[in-house]
């Protein structure tokens, strides 16, 4: 694959999902008190924050990887958006749905992303 078309690639892999994350934050912030450390929806976006978002650079970066480095890291990310889901279900928030929305669109662009990318790749 051209270089170019990676970089281009790589960067609006994150972009997007950097968007995704403050466009939810921004619902349950504007809904809650901001900054509530206390709310479960708060503390699932910080989680996004702190643990997600590095994940996904690890995985743009890791296109560089063979192919089934590229799958482990991505089964990996996958599985910590899931286990994210299941943990705003279970808090039955009233906004649990549209953080699990927000988690479903995003395993749907990851999945894309890294198996197109990992096609290309070989």
């Amino acid at each position: 694959m051209n270089r170019n078309v990676k970089k281009f690639l790589n960067k609006t892999f994150i972009a997007l999902q950097v968007a995704i994350f403050l466009f939810a934050l921004f619902i349950s912030s504007s809904t809650m008190e901001i900054f509530s450390w206390y709310e479960p929806l708060t503390m699932g976006a910080f989680f996004a924050l702190l643990v997600v978002l590095p994940l996904q650079a690890i995985v743009s970066i890791g296109l560089s990887f063979s192919k089934k480095k590229i799958q482990l890291l991505s089964s990996l990310h996958l599985l910590l958006l899931t286990a994210m889901m299941v943990c705003m279900i279970m808090f039955q928030n009233q906004l649990s749905w549209l953080m699990t929305l927000v988690l479903v669109v995003q395993v749907i662009i990851i999945t894309f992303f890294v198996k197109k990318l990992a096609t290309k790749e070989n």
